[in-house]
């Protein structure tokens, strides 16, 4: 049978063999293989993988479509491996298309065995669908989860060359908490150069970091970034929609002279 791995993305609905699904995407890793069979079962949408290419530096990780069916098992996630040393990673694309992708670590070695996968596992295999767990999230990454609740519910973000792009991150490492922001969007890079983030160009494109020691630090930076940007999205649509009411008032007097006329050649 035909292998499914052809690097375009697959219908989920569209699977019918959830076991060659997981075996062919998995590529060999078995516990990578375990999680996505249990995904599937679990009705729970993927959209990407890798178990790991040492020769091209791709460490292994999972993503996950941002929807809200899968809103509360990025919240499972985020609550059970928060301070396991891994990257969450938010992505909004000029497609609109966004999804939450959850990948080894800076510090991983290839030559170690990943458990990124069992670890994951682990969570889906106990996740409840009737629980809150962004209750259970701690206070920065309830922020954290707000400005990607934000991003995702604003209409202008994407769309009319708003931005291109939006990316926003959260990973423990070594010494501290790091959430990093990447946008095409100068407005809100602005906003996070307010909010005591740090720009980086060392990748040629510039991002915003901010790095803390501990989690009471992040809430402040956090909490006026997520309040920047849905204060911009409702200027946004402020504008857009007085734009579209001073667009309307001239078809609007059309209208009123056309039906004028109308009357007015029916009365003579």
């Amino acid at each position: 049978m035909e292998n499914l791995n052809t690097g375009s993305v697959v219908d989920f609905h569209q699977l019918k063999d959830y076991e060659k699904a997981a075996r062919d995407f998995s590529e060999g890793n078995k516990e990578l293989e375990k999680l996505l069979l249990n995904c599937f079962h679990r009705g729970i949408q993927t959209t990407a993988c890798c178990g790991g290419h040492e020769n091209e530096n791709r460490k292994p990780y999972i993503s996950f479509s941002y929807s809200p069916e899968n809103e509360q098992v990025i919240y499972a996630l985020l609550s059970n491996l928060k301070d396991r040393e891994c990257v969450f990673r938010y992505n909004k694309l000029a497609n609109r298309k966004s999804f939450f992708s959850v990948e080894e670590g800076q510090v991983f070695d290839f030559h170690h065995e990943s458990t990124l996968f069992s670890d994951m596992n682990d969570v889906i295999c106990s996740f409840d669908m009737g629980k809150d767990y962004y209750t259970e999230l701690p206070k920065d990454l309830q922020k954290y989860s707000s400005i990607l609740k934000n991003s995702e519910n604003d209409e202008f973000l994407n769309a009319n060359g708003t931005s291109d792009y939006f990316q926003m991150c959260y990973e423990k490492g070594l010494n501290g908490y790091e959430y990093t922001m990447l946008t095409s969007n100068p407005y809100y890079n602005m906003m996070a150069e307010k909010g005591n983030f740090t720009k980086d160009e060392t990748e040629g494109f510039p991002s915003y970091i901010l790095n803390v020691s501990n989690r009471e630090m992040a809430i402040s930076a956090l909490n006026g970034l997520a309040t920047n940007i849905q204060t911009f999205g409702n200027k946004q649509e402020e504008t857009f929609n007085h734009s579209q009411s001073q667009t309307s008032q001239p078809q609007e007097k059309e209208n009123r002279f056309e039906s004028d006329a109308r009357i007015g050649k029916g009365a003579l």
